[in-house]
């Protein structure tokens, strides 16, 4: 079959099963990236997210962090399961923004480029910027808490000492020791 036919099917099949088959085609787009792919991906949504990584993830680090912390935590086969579902939705959802974002940004540098933009338009590819922007940002904050209300009180307490740990450990300077503000 030729490429643009897959394509073409991958998007018919999308809009006739739903968002749910849109995700689970991010899924696998996820399992082929590359390294440095994923690595690109992340530092992508670190520039457009609004500090999440910075401000909210400091606190409230999500499914990856505590799946990496899984034997510190004493995590059960459920809670782990379950993580790694949150973990999966996670990634599934903030692709599928992502890629709504760079499809808004694209638009909005087509408009900008021709010889006499309307300003409406203009404003108009501003505020879907703007938008997809703020629903990438907001994207993992539930999966986040989700993940931390599936812990058990002691895992709790255990959560907030490594998040802390693992923050001042990652954000230390040479001329600032951990824990320094």
């Amino acid at each position: 079959m030729k490429p643009i036919r897959v394509l073409l099917a991958s998007i018919t099949a999308m809009l006739l099963l739903g968002t749910s088959s849109a995700y689970a085609l991010s899924l696998d787009q996820l399992a082929r990236m590359s390294p440095s792919q994923k690595k690109q991906a992340q530092q992508y949504f670190r520039t457009h997210s609004l500090g999440f990584s910075s401000i909210f993830k400091r606190y409230h680090p999500g499914p990856y962090w505590i799946l990496e912390n899984k034997a510190a935590l004493h995590l059960t086969p459920g809670q782990i399961r379950r993580e790694e579902q949150l973990k999966d939705e996670m990634a599934m959802h903030t692709i599928a923004d992502d890629r709504a974002l760079q499809h808004a940004y694209g638009k909005y540098a087509k408009d900008a480029s021709a010889a006499h933009p309307a300003l409406a338009t203009i404003q108009n590819d501003i505020i879907r910027v703007g938008k997809a922007e703020t629903r990438l940002a907001g994207e993992m904050v539930p999966y986040h808490l989700q993940g931390y209300a599936l812990l058990n009180p002691a895992q709790k307490a255990t959560y907030t000492q490594l998040a802390a740990k693992t923050w001042a450990q990652h954000h230390r300077t040479p001329d600032k020791p951990a824990g320094a503000q």
